[in-house]
């Protein structure tokens, strides 16, 4: 199911607005006690859906990023999820001051920093690119970055 659901979502033309927020909910319900295989699914399908403002309302009210977090953070998903999880958090970081604030209050920049310490090379990458996007934020985002510094 979630497959397919990837596939629908990544289809050109863009699928309509209900559709993508009817998949975006889903996914938020598969979240929770998912499998590793699983996972990488819907990590893909959440890097492609963050990409679309449309949604952004939605993603504040699922309450999402603190999930994001984790997933960047815990020591058992593979570099799979990380990555198009890293993505998820970069699209994000860029939508609104609103959502780059969520993700702040989450922890973001801890976990962030914590990937940056990693050999992988593109995990390294997608985290910097995270990181400079919070860089651009507001003057409390800023001083949030460099105080963690």
């Amino acid at each position: 199911a979630t497959w397919c659901l990837c596939n629908l979502v990544r289809e050109k033309p863009s699928p309509a607005l209900e559709h993508m927020v009817s998949a975006f909910e889903m996914v938020v319900a598969l979240l929770p006690g998912a499998d590793q295989e699983v996972l990488e699914n819907l990590s893909f399908l959440l890097a492609f859906l963050t990409e679309k403002r449309e949604i952004d309302d939605h993603i504040i009210a699922s309450n999402i990023t603190p999930c994001l977090v984790s997933f960047i953070s815990e020591q058992n998903i593979n570099n799979k999820i990380k990555s198009w999880t890293l993505r998820s958090c970069g699209n994000l970081l860029v939508s609104s001051p609103e959502i780059t604030q969520l993700m702040i209050n989450c922890g973001i920049i801890t976990a962030l920093g914590d990937i940056i310490q990693q050999s992988n090379l593109h995990l390294v990458k997608d985290a910097l690119w995270a990181l400079s996007s919070i860089a651009s934020g507001d003057r409390a985002q800023v001083e949030a970055l460099t105080n963690h510094a």
